[in-house]
């Protein structure tokens, strides 16, 4: 039996700019990019941010678990299960896809090994975000078992990494910086590492 392999990667960088209103000197102070830093260091702060919080879970190992929206593949309901590892390493933090679950399909397709990979950093720099990430797809599978020409199938595979790559810099741009900017908003400078107006970080 013969096995037909797809291999993929796409990748794609932003800036996200800060402009706190409270910040009438456009030159950042020093206390405002620690604040930043701060911010960014905590894993479980900015994944709540990237994603929906009440479907994040830190589980006892430090791995997160995001439990998606079902989404319907042909005639099946599945729900991914995405796992991510992430640590401030230096001056950034690391993001990183261990697996991705996809309960819901049939074990004949799912024995066809999808495998979905992502990698992503987030660097502060004054006041911007620095972000990047690559985003792989790879598919193996019998040739019988392929449903469409390989072209077409590389084709669709390229268009779902980059359709990806596009939300979370979607997501960047929106729901990070207003988390960055909320956080920067309501930092004082007698603050503490913990959340600012009693907000716990639970993750």
């Amino acid at each position: 039996m013969t096995l037909e392999t797809v291999k993929l990667s796409e990748s794609r960088a932003c800036t996200v700019t800060l402009n706190p209103p409270s910040l009438a000197d456009p030159t950042p102070s020093t206390h405002h990019c620690a604040a930043l830093q701060r911010y960014v260091s905590h894993p479980g702060r900015v994944l709540s941010a990237l994603l929906s919080r009440s479907r994040l879970q830190r589980l006892p190992s430090g791995v997160f678990r995001y439990s998606s929206r079902p989404v319907a593949i042909a005639r099946w309901l599945v729900q991914p299960e995405f796992f991510f590892s992430a640590e401030w390493q230096g001056d950034a933090l690391t993001i990183h896809l261990d697996s991705c679950h996809l309960p819901g399909l049939p074990p004949a397709l799912a024995q066809q090994s999808i495998q979905f990979g992502l990698r992503a950093s987030i660097r502060p720099v004054q006041l911007q975000l620095m972000a990047c990430a690559t985003a792989s797809l790879e598919i193996c599978a019998a040739n019988r078992m392929l449903w469409l020409p390989r072209p077409l199938l590389t084709a669709l595979a390229r268009q779902v990494l980059l359709v990806c790559l596009a939300r979370l810099e979607a997501r960047c741009q929106s729901r990070l910086r207003l988390g960055a900017l909320g956080w920067l908003e309501r930092v004082s400078d007698d603050e503490r590492d913990e959340a600012p107006n009693g907000a716990s970080d639970i993750l």
